[in-house]
């Protein structure tokens, strides 16, 4: 076979973990050809460039992260970069994708041949669990307090001194 490597796995690897694969494609008479990669399976923060693919894989999987805006409004996202930091006010509930893999394929081409190629990204579930974190420690300057006759009333802690509201 003259593509190089041999086998159609190029490898498995985590999420945000860089990755740099290379395919080469040598014929029968050990003339070498230049190889095109095109990706099936995109991901955005991945490049493929002549024989080369690599990056990170992020935001393999889909999540279901559940926030309050603002202004007391509910939205589903599935992953955490579809959260607007505008809006954002908290975190309700975060349901994690237990996909425990995807496949992403790739077509490597040259000298009028082609060959398909797959790279395994895993999800070890730390990439999710560092966003939850995140998120979850995402302190608000603002605090927003609404009232019994529920106009807004805003609370700015700049001594970064939690209070204890009582009442009564």
């Amino acid at each position: 076979m003259p593509f190089t490597p041999l086998t159609p796995n190029l490898g498995q690897t985590d999420e945000n973990t860089n990755v740099n694969y290379s395919v080469t494609y040598t014929s029968a008479l050990g003339v070498s050809f230049p190889v095109t990669i095109v990706a099936n399976t995109p991901n955005t923060t991945i490049s493929v460039s002549g024989n080369s693919i690599s990056g990170q894989y992020t935001e393999s999987f889909n999540d279901t992260i559940y926030y309050r805006n603002d202004d007391d409004t509910f939205v589903t996202v599935n992953k955490f970069s579809e959260i607007n930091l505008d809006t954002y006010s908290e975190l309700i509930h975060f349901n994690v994708d237990t996909t425990p893999y995807k496949d992403y394929s790739y077509t490597a081409s040259a000298n009028g041949e082609s060959m398909a190629y797959t790279v395994v990204v895993t999800n070890n579930w730390t990439t999710a669990k560092d966003n939850l974190l995140t998120f979850l420690n995402k302190v608000r300057e603002t605090i927003k307090w609404r009232n019994n006759d529920y106009s807004r009333v805003k609370w700015k802690n700049t001594a970064d001194i939690t209070i204890n509201w009582k009442i009564g």
